[in-house]
């Protein structure tokens, strides 16, 4: 009920309410308002409903209006739920999502079978000479030939008598720097002495001779000899010497 232009006690408000009651079945969608008169025993007459003008009262009766609508009661309690209906039919395939953050990366995986072998490439460029590798062992002695002295001389320059023939002496003149000096009877500077190091573990290296390329004032001329490292600098190394 939305207003009463008067008040007339209890009896005034249980007549409204049962009009009230019995108007807002008919009308509760309409949005109307009923207009009437009261008497003074609390009967309604002249009642008329919006947009017809309110009917004129007696005189000594009260003009009433009300609307249909009432405030809105309080949500009633929710009901069961209801038995699942069938299931539908599959909706479209969405849209593709966003791609996902990389994930972590995976243990190694076992090692595949071996290949075929490929085809055989073109030989490479030849590279630089190796150093020089370390001296043979001696080899057997060869046949007797014309040798008109030969001998062995140590690091220190002495010479192995038991190892000598036609060489008188040997001297050390300093770090690889021998002279080998032969019987008189042997003209030094008309021969071809020939030197070849003696393999004692040591490290390796080489050997040159040069006839006649030394002398003292005891024995004369000799043969000088040099010796050296592997890195071709003057080194002590043991030798022997042949003079065709």
């Amino acid at each position: 009920m939305r207003y009463l232009t008067t008040h007339r006690g209890i009896v005034l408000c249980l007549t409204v309410i049962l009009v009230m009651s019995v108007a807002g079945i008919a009308t509760a969608s309409t949005g109307m308002t009923f207009s009437a008169c009261l008497s003074k025993t609390g009967g309604l007459y002249n009642v008329v409903v919006s947009p017809t003008l309110p009917q004129t009262c007696k005189q000594g009766d009260t003009e009433v209006s009300w609307g249909q609508e009432g405030s809105a009661g309080p949500a009633g309690p929710a009901g069961p739920a209801g038995p699942a209906g069938a299931q539908g039919p599959q909706g479209p395939a969405g849209p593709a999502g966003a791609d996902g953050a990389t994930g972590p990366q995976g243990l190694q995986g076992p090692a595949g079978p071996q290949g075929a072998a490929g085809p055989q490439g073109p030989a490479g460029p030849q590279g630089p000479a190796g150093p020089q590798g370390p001296a043979g062992p001696q080899g057997p002695a060869g046949p007797a030939g014309s040798v008109r002295a030969y001998g062995r001389v140590n690091t220190d320059g002495s010479l192995v008598s038991t190892s000598s023939s036609g060489i008188l002496s040997s001297a050390h003149f300093g770090t690889g720097t021998y002279c080998v000096f032969a019987n008189s009877s042997i003209a030094i500077g008309n021969t071809a002495p020939v030197a070849s190091l003696v393999f004692t573990g040591a490290a390796v290296g080489h050997i040159t001779v040069l006839p006649a390329g030394c002398s003292t004032p005891a024995f004369g001329f000799g043969v000088q000899v040099n010796t050296y490292d592997n890195t071709g600098t003057l080194a002590d190394r043991p030798f022997t010497l042949v003079i065709p």
